[in-house]
């Protein structure tokens, strides 16, 4: 019989035959605990005083520093400080200022990634494992750089009633009974004040109260030439150019004012307006002139010279 035509021998059935199939270990899982690193970047790391001043930040996204302080004062062991701060931190993309630098974090699983600039331009990066931050925020309670709030306690005020004599309140600059019964009445009288009512109908400044207002002038010497200077151009400019120059020709001022009839009030050229106010027993009356209004009527009066005097 030809030994190549054989069957292959399937052996005696003898345990001695029996080899025990050895398998090569499989290689462990690179997503396995023990297995993980931290992702390195690319980009320039994280100064460490930025990275420390991140971590001492107050932020919504993480646990309070009073918290943190706590807690690491009552748990000395790294890993359950590590544990302790993987969960203090939300996933949530955080932006603070620390130094007048634009800094931020976001909590991975495994690491916390902090950055600077924007996130999608950041300019340095740096991804600190839990055990890292821990030992870090260890750092800056040593330092005395994880500031926790004070809340103060509002203390109540007790009120003391003090009872000077004429003599201590001279001593003291204060006025005395009879000047603060003066100042009271002055508060009384002053709060009874009325403004002024808008006298439009002419009633109690009439057109020639009005005209010889306007014909004072400005505040400033030579005013009223100027204005009639000013106004008797052959070619004038535009109003709302009129009005500027009149407005800045009068200036801020004003002052008490006597009528032709005798009655007295008040002249202000106050910016915005001009205001003729006369004062009678009935009350006070105000006349408000605007600029371009006050410009119109002024330009009437030089077509009949000499410019009116009051």
């Amino acid at each position: 019989m030809d030994e190549r035509l054989a069957e292959p021998s399937r052996g005696t059935g003898d345990a001695a035959d029996l080899q025990p199939v050895i398998q090569e270990p499989q290689a462990e899982s690179d997503t396995t605990p023990s297995a993980f690193s931290v992702p390195i970047s690319d980009l320039p790391p994280l100064s460490d005083e930025l990275i420390l001043g991140l971590l001492a930040k107050e932020s919504s996204s993480r646990t309070d520093n009073a918290a943190i302080l706590e807690y690491f004062n009552e748990h000395p062991d790294l890993a359950e400080r590590s544990a302790f701060c993987k969960h203090c931190y939300k996933q949530i993309y955080t932006y603070l200022f620390v130094d007048d630098h634009t800094v931020g974090f976001i909590r991975h699983d495994m690491y916390l990634e902090l950055w600077e600039g924007n996130y999608l331009t950041k300019t340095a990066q740096v991804n600190l494992t839990w055990d890292a931050v821990a030992a870090k925020i260890a750092d800056l309670i040593e330092q005395g750089r994880l500031m926790v709030p004070i809340k103060a306690t509002p203390v109540p005020q007790q009120m003391e009633q003090l009872t000077l004599t004429p003599e201590d309140s001279e001593k003291a600059g204060l006025p005395s009974h009879e000047q603060q019964a003066k100042n009271i009445d002055l508060a009384a009288e002053a709060k009874k004040w009325n403004k002024p009512i808008i006298d439009a109908s002419g009633k109690y400044i009439t057109e020639q109260d009005i005209t010889d207002a306007l014909c004072k002038g400005g505040g400033f010497e030579d005013s009223k030439f100027r204005i009639q200077q000013y106004l008797s151009a052959q070619v004038l400019p535009i109003e709302e150019d009129q009005a500027r120059w009149l407005k800045k020709e009068y200036g801020i001022g004003g002052g008490t004012w006597i009528f032709r009839d005798g009655g007295h009030g008040f002249l202000d050229h106050m910016g915005k307006n001009l205001e003729i106010t006369r004062r009678t027993e009935d009350g006070e009356y105000r006349r408000v002139l605007k600029w371009k209004e006050v410009a119109q009527r002024l330009r009437l009066l030089p077509r009949a010279p000499p410019f009116p005097t009051v």
